[in-house]
């Protein structure tokens, strides 16, 4: 055989060698674009899908204690509320997120006790899901805290992780809400903390996937 036949004979190799080549990667690319999506955006294929994971902080807590709301013998206990929500979408059969909720105090002691050891400012804290409200923390003594107060996934619990899930199409909403009272006692003077202001932020960090 000639060398020109030689020739011939490797480019007609290569030629059908790259020809399959460009048959199989064309047919691998246009089944792995139909893994992502098969007709609407909302229709899974496989294991395909989209979360959407969102934190909407509602409202800050604060206090602002004067003389019209705790005066001696006239005032009242006054409440501050923070709230965030938690929003979780998917287009995946399901999804599950796991995260951390706090409150983030002031960095320094803004009361003081004026009827120790009652408290003169208290926290509260609920979550509220598919309708349903549960207490996480229960009326406890903040006067001195400061930083930041982890709330656990349910009352007298040590476990500090929380967590949403939804499937496919199914919007799930849970809301956190923290109450702070300055609580006023009408035979005692708590002029100590007259004209003083407070101010608390519910927060939701660390968020990964769970199983």
């Amino acid at each position: 055989m000639n060398d020109r036949k030689k020739r011939n004979i490797i480019y007609l190799i290569v030629f059908i060698f790259i020809f399959v080549m460009i048959i199989t990667v064309s047919t691998y690319c246009y089944f792995i674009t139909k893994d992502f999506y098969y007709g609407n955006f909302n229709v899974e294929v496989n294991t395909k899908g989209v979360d959407t994971l969102q934190m909407k902080n509602l409202v800050d807590a604060n206090l602002n204690v004067n003389d019209r709301n705790f005066i001696k013998d006239v005032g009242h206990s006054i409440s501050g509320t923070s709230s965030i929500d938690v929003v979780l979408d998917t287009t995946k059969k399901e999804t599950k997120y796991c995260y951390n909720v706090y409150l983030s105090l002031p960095d320094n002691e803004i009361f003081s006790y004026s009827n120790y050891p009652k408290p003169e400012l208290s926290l509260s804290v609920y979550e509220t899901n598919n309708n349903e409200k549960n207490i996480l923390i229960d009326n406890i003594d903040i006067t001195k805290s400061t930083g930041k107060i982890e709330v656990p996934s349910s009352l007298n619990n040590e476990n500090i992780i929380h967590n949403i899930s939804t499937t496919k199409n199914k919007t799930n909403t849970i809301t956190y809400e923290a109450v702070i009272t300055f609580n006023y006692f009408p035979n005692i003077d708590q002029s100590i903390n007259g004209n003083l202001s407070y101010k608390a932020t519910l927060v939701v960090d660390n968020v990964y996937e769970c199983k």
